[in-house]
């Protein structure tokens, strides 16, 4: 194995372990971030620093997912961060999600449960007396007494929500469900759409096209990358060389628009001369290379 293939194993391993490390380091930082807000600030401030943290994470852990892909030649140029098609789509799915549930929440708990009161500068007798008059899951805390004399104190109560402001909760969940439902299938019928019109226009202007192969010449008993450059090749997902009676299958086949990438291992007694390479999709359709790979001896 030279040296040029050995890297070209390493460096996704590579690039995978540092995304993996930057995301874990991403979701150890937010968890932190999350308790801070949580002890330091309101529920109104908290849930959307969150929403906007959790943002951030997505799209940096994108980001290096597209660094990662880059590696192993997964990147497509045609789609949105050289991504995969779909891969946007499903991150889009995922944050209308986490929105849904953190706006569900905060709906919940600032619409339903209603406010925190406080009365102060109570007396003892009075304390006791507010306290015996109100349900126990209304009263949030009690302070300490003052040193004032006679000492006073604080009672913090939960006031309970209205009934037009539960079913205003209640209403506004429902327009935010139906809001997101709406959103994702508008986007996701308008991308399916699109990628219909593609392929129909895919179909109806080009085919399948091959230009070049490199490289051209290698030798038996070896083990070679090869890439194909053409047309059209994002569906490939198979390649077959043959001589003859002798065929050989591509492994490690990657391909995009534009280029398709195998390894080919070769037998020390496979016939010289020239391969045919052949092409095919998942559903089986085949394209022939118009360019032949040449075997040479060892």
């Amino acid at each position: 194995m030279n040296a040029s293939t050995l890297w070209t194993r390493i460096l996704p391993a590579i690039g995978a372990l540092l995304a993996l490390i930057a995301a874990g380091g991403a979701v150890v930082g937010l968890v932190a971030l999350v308790q801070w807000l949580g002890k330091n600030t309101r529920m109104e401030v908290t849930l959307p620093s969150l929403v906007i943290v959790g943002v951030l994470v997505i799209v940096l852990s994108l980001g290096l997912m597209a660094v990662a892909f880059s590696f192993t030649n997964m990147t497509d140029r045609t789609q949105a961060l050289g991504l995969p098609d779909g891969s946007v789509r499903a991150v889009v799915a995922l944050l209308l999600v986490v929105l849904f549930a953190i706006l569900s929440i905060s709906l919940y708990t600032g619409l339903s449960e209603g406010t925190v009161d406080s009365i102060s500068q109570l007396s003892a007798p009075q304390k006791d007396a507010l306290i015996a008059k109100m349900a126990p899951s209304e009263i949030v805390s009690v302070s300490d007494p003052t040193k004032t004399d006679p000492p006073t104190y604080t009672v913090w109560h939960r006031s309970p929500a209205s009934v037009p402001s539960q079913d205003f909760a209640k209403q506004l969940l429902v327009m935010i469900g139906t809001l997101v439902t709406a959103v994702a299938s508008f986007y996701f019928g308008t991308s399916s759409v699109a990628s219909a019109q593609a392929a129909a226009a895919r179909g109806s202007s080009g085919n399948v096209g091959i230009h070049t192969l490199a490289p051209t010449t290698i030798p038996r008993g070896s083990r070679q990358t090869v890439t194909i450059s053409g047309e059209n090749l994002g569906a490939i997902t198979a390649v077959t060389l043959s001589n003859g009676l002798t065929k050989v299958s591509g492994t490690n086949v990657l391909s995009n628009a534009g280029t398709v990438k195998f390894d080919v291992a070769l037998d020390p007694t496979a016939p010289t001369g020239d391969w045919d390479v052949t092409i095919s999709d998942a559903a089986g359709a085949q394209t022939k290379s118009p360019v032949r790979l040449t075997v040479t001896g060892t």
